[in-house]
């Protein structure tokens, strides 16, 4: 068997420093690619995330708008009915009669809180 000598030996440790040295290397420029990833995928992921909460927030706004405007709707036809109903008694006080024009604002009106129920 072949003797170690001083020589084999430092080779040897030559060998193993150089391979560590390239291991850090290597390591050190897969990690600094993946803080650089990171850094520059940091903005584009906290702009994602302020465009999904508009996005919710455009849809609950939305859906208030839809359900105020549907209020106004219905607040426009009962306002409707009771001017007809005002009328018909202004009618009804100033000629006498417009009865049958009374009884048709009642029924509108019961018409419609029952539809409304």
């Amino acid at each position: 068997m072949q003797e170690l000598t001083y020589d084999k030996l430092l080779t040897v440790a030559v060998v193993i420093v150089l391979l560590a040295g390239a291991y850090n290397t290597i390591m050190s420029a897969i990690k600094n690619k993946r803080e650089e990833k990171k850094i520059k995928e940091g903005p584009l992921n906290d702009l994602k995330a302020t465009v999904a909460h508009h996005t919710t927030c455009l849809a609950n706004d939305k859906q208030r708008l839809d359900n105020i405007e549907s209020d106004i709707a219905t607040t426009k036809s009962e306002l409707t009915l009771m001017l007809k109903a005002t009328r018909a008694l202004l009618s009804h006080g100033i000629n006498g009669n417009s009865v049958e024009t009374m009884k048709e604002n009642a029924q509108e009106i019961d018409n419609f809180l029952i539809s409304r129920k």
